[in-house]
């Protein structure tokens, strides 16, 4: 068993410290769920780095945009020199892809779509990346949305590879080898 202890001395009427008044509460349970929450946070950060996902959440009535350092490198962005934010995403975007994508997210706040999306940017250092988006909206009891948590991956290695074998089946059916 874990047993946590609070004490609290008490002073007498000489203003010595003559009693102690003490807590004891079993948190067992408690340090069970903690260490359980622990070790799936684990499981999801070697689930996630080995897939090269990116995990992101979006607190809606802040605005804040908080990135795992995958979204980071995703994106060629230092996490210790960029702060997340609607305006970075929004910017990285592909200009081609920019208001649709944009669209998604807020038909997605609004309970109109899901969030299930792939989206080119642009990053940091100038490279296009094909992203796979997909998120989920928390919404509170009154079914207002409250936070966006989604993942994103690059698809570019994969959409090059389809581009390719696409042009190739065109240029066999042209017979133009």
């Amino acid at each position: 068993r874990h047993i946590r202890t609070d004490k609290i001395p008490l002073a007498g009427p000489s203003g010595e410290i003559d009693r102690l008044v003490a807590v004891a509460t079993d948190v067992t349970e408690l340090r069970a769920a903690l260490e359980e929450l622990d070790t799936l946070a684990t499981r999801l950060e070697i689930a996630t780095e080995g897939a090269g996902v990116g995990i992101w959440e979006f607190l809606v009535d802040s605005g804040e945009l908080i990135w795992d350092a995958a979204m980071h490198r995703l994106y060629d962005t230092d996490p210790d020199m960029t702060v997340p934010s609607l305006d970075l995403w929004s910017s990285s975007l592909h200009a081609d892809d920019a208001e649709r994508a944009q669209s998604e997210v807020q038909d997605a706040l609004a309970g109109l779509n899901k969030f299930d999306t792939r989206f080119r940017i642009l990053t940091a250092y100038g490279e296009i990346r094909h992203v796979r988006a997909l998120a989920t909206v928390i919404r509170d009891g009154d079914g207002r949305a409250t936070r966006m948590i989604g993942m994103n991956w690059d698809e570019s290695r994969e959409t090059r590879a389809l581009e390719s074998l696409e042009e190739a089946q065109r240029v066999a059916r042209l017979g133009n080898w």
